[in-house]
């Protein structure tokens, strides 16, 4: 069990690494442009899309990222983290619990659950005879 959740550990810190690198990286070369920041999100989504799936990255290190998320996220509400999240409330409320915390959680981590599905299909195609040719 706790290899289990030493390995979901490992590529929980994959998946964030490289969403955070590419995002840095294509924010960082597109400095002069004013969406930047969605370049980055994009670019760090569709890298940790395609790492996650060479890596085999499942649901429970999924898990991991967005429950860090979340608690990155509240520690920003309590420190006043401007570089986490702009227009900060004062304190946690459900608003912004639910939407930018939440959806941010989601979205962050949709790209473990697209590969969780994605190798779930594959696998299930294998087991068919669609995954054969027939000659």
């Amino acid at each position: 069990m706790a290899k289990r959740w030493t390995e979901a550990a490992l590529k929980a810190v994959l998946h964030a690494g490289t969403f955070l690198v590419v995002y840095w990286t294509v924010s960082w070369l597109a400095a002069h442009s004013p969406a930047r920041g969605g370049y980055g999100w994009i670019s760090g989504w569709w890298a940790s899309l395609y790492i996650g799936y060479l890596a085999s990255i499942g649901l429970l290190p999924g898990l991991i990222v967005a429950v860090g998320y979340v608690a990155l996220g509240i520690t920003a509400v309590y420190g006043q983290w401007h570089w986490f999240y702009s227009g900060l409330p004062e304190r946690l409320d459900l608003g912004f619990f639910v939407y930018p915390l939440a959806a941010g959680a989601a979205i962050y981590a949709s790209p473990v659950a697209v590969n969780a599905v994605a190798h779930y299909v594959v696998r299930r195609w294998r087991r068919t005879d669609a995954g054969h040719l027939s000659g």
